[in-house]
C-alpha cells in the first residue's frame, strides 16, 4: 500500500466523521481503515524482523476486515518465506505451510 496514499485516505475519513460523527457509513469505513492499519503496521513489523509465521497470522487478521484489501498482496509476499523458514528450521507448524503454499 503506498503508505501516502492510504495516510491521506485516513485523514479524509477522520474529517468525515468529524462533519457528521452521526454517520454511520464514516464510522464504519474509518473503523475498518484503522483495523487495516493496525494489522498491516503489525504484519510489517513482524516481516522486518524474520517473523514470517506471525506476519502471515497479522495480515490474515487484517483480511477478515477487507479480504479485498493490500492485505492480501502482503501475505501473499509472506508465503514463499514461510515455506523457507518452515523447511530450514521447523518453526512453523508443517499443515499451515502446506496449505498455503500447495494450490487448491
Amino acid at each position: 500500500m503506498a503508505l501516502g496514499r492510504f495516510d491521506d485516505a485516513l485523514a479524509a475519513m477522520e474529517r468525515a466523521v468529524r462533519l457528521d460523527s452521526n454517520s454511520k457509513e464514516a464510522n464504519s469505513a474509518m473503523s475498518k481503515a484503522r483495523a487495516l492499519a493496525t494489522f498491516e503496521t503489525i504484519g510489517n513489523e513482524h516481516f522486518k524482523t524474520s517473523n514470517f509465521y506471525d506476519a502471515c497470522i497479522s495480515y490474515g487478521e487484517g483480511l477478515a476486515h477487507d479480504p479485498n484489501s493490500v492485505l492480501l498482496l502482503n501475505e501473499q509476499s509472506v508465503i514463499p518465506n514461510l515455506a523457507r523458514t518452515n523447511s530450514q528450521s521447523r518453526t512453523a507448524p508443517v499443515p499451515l505451510v502446506s496449505a498455503l503454499v500447495t494450490p487448491s
